[in-house]
């Protein structure tokens, strides 16, 4: 994410709702993002599959890099040292707000 300066609203008057309605929205957009951030980096990759250099767009350019990680295999740890693991296991406890969309009821036909 860039160091641009962004504006922030005001919300000395805004409401629970209002703020949790804007979480929403970001979040869904934050979904969505994500979803065309990954078709195009498929379509990259299966359109141009030796792509081994940077891509320069109009607006954006693009490192092609190979990456290594090496990570732990907690799963495989558990099973093969399952006293080990309790012992060094431990539990956070932290805050967490969930949203979800709500659904308008469907209204009654008048007949």
């Amino acid at each position: 994410m860039s160091r641009e300066k962004r504006i922030l609203p005001k919300l000395d008057n805004a409401t629970p709702g209002f703020i949790v309605d804007e979480l929403g929205k970001a979040r869904e957009q934050e979904k969505e993002a994500k979803f065309w951030a990954g078709f195009y980096k498929d379509q990259l990759r299966a359109k141009f599959p030796n792509l081994t250099e940077d891509v320069m767009g109009e607006v954006y350019c693009a490192d092609v890099v190979e990456v290594v990680q090496e990570r732990f295999d907690t799963e495989r740890f558990k099973a093969d040292y399952p006293e080990l693991y309790q012992e060094y296991k431990k539990t956070v406890e932290f805050e967490q707000v969930k949203t979800s969309k709500i659904v308008p009821k469907p209204k009654k036909d008048k007949k």
